[in-house]
Formats: structure tokens, sequence, C-alpha cells
């Protein structure tokens, strides 16, 4: 008997702080969505270079030009390794974060709980997803 009220008080210790957990980073995401910029806040002159982050709900990606003259992104990232990538493309995009998650879940559908969890927890591999664009990404109005 004693047993029982053991692990069932374990059990829900540990519900609880998944289900807190859980409800801290929503409450944290949507608070912290409150914070944008502007497009008056964003000003363009020689010295600057755009950057840009783009997500399509499920990942987000960060995307510079190609070459500036603070850097060239084809020195790193070559190119030709490229799948149908070439010279004429001007941006690179970049993304980070649980190789499972991206491989593994294209849209919120495609979620599984154990990638949830994994990727919740470091418990699995991480990845960089970098992928070469022609076109400069579309600017949402805000």
């Amino acid at each position: 008997m004693k047993a029982v009220k053991l692990i069932s008080r374990r059990i829900s210790r540990i519900l609880a702080g998944f289900i807190g957990f859980v409800a801290l980073y929503l409450f944290s995401a949507q608070l912290l969505s409150f914070f944008t910029t502007g497009k008056d806040s964003i000003k363009t002159s020689e010295e600057t270079i755009a950057i840009y982050v783009q997500g399509n709900g499920v990942h987000t990606d960060i995307i510079v030009p190609v070459q500036s003259e603070i850097i060239n992104w084809n020195d790193t990232f070559a190119v030709n390794t490229f799948e149908r990538a070439d010279t004429g493309y001007r941006y690179i995009s970049f993304g980070w974060g649980d190789k499972g998650f991206y491989l593994d879940t294209p849209t919120w559908d495609d979620l599984k709980f154990s990638t949830a969890f994994k990727a919740a927890f470091f418990m699995s591999s991480t990845a960089m997803h970098v992928t070469y664009r022609k076109k400069e990404p579309k600017q949402s109005a805000s």
C-alpha cells in the first residue's frame, strides 16, 4: 500500500512538472511574440546588411545575402555542393535545431510526441539547415 502511494505521488509530480514546463513554454512563446519591429524601424544604407527571419509555422530560418562587404558565404558553403544551386543565387538561409524535428516534422500535423519530447529535452542530435535562395524573401505587412 505504501509503495503504491509512493509511486502514485512520484508519477503525479513528474506529470505536474511536465505540464508546468509545457505551460511555461507556451506562455513564454505567446508573451515574446508581442515584441516586433515595424518597417519604420528598419534603416537601410550602404553600411547595413538586410537580415530576414522567415518561418513556416514550424521552422524558422535566418536569411542573409550570399555576398556582402563583411562576408562571402560561398567561402563557407560551396554553392556547387548544393543540389540545383548555382552562382545566381543571391541569398542563403540558415536554420538550426533538433535533427529529428527537421527531418520528421514538415508540418504540425506530422509532429509526434516522441520527436517533441526528444527535442524539448535535448535527447537527440541537432542539425543545421542551409539553403541557397534566388529571390529576396517576401516581407509581410506589419
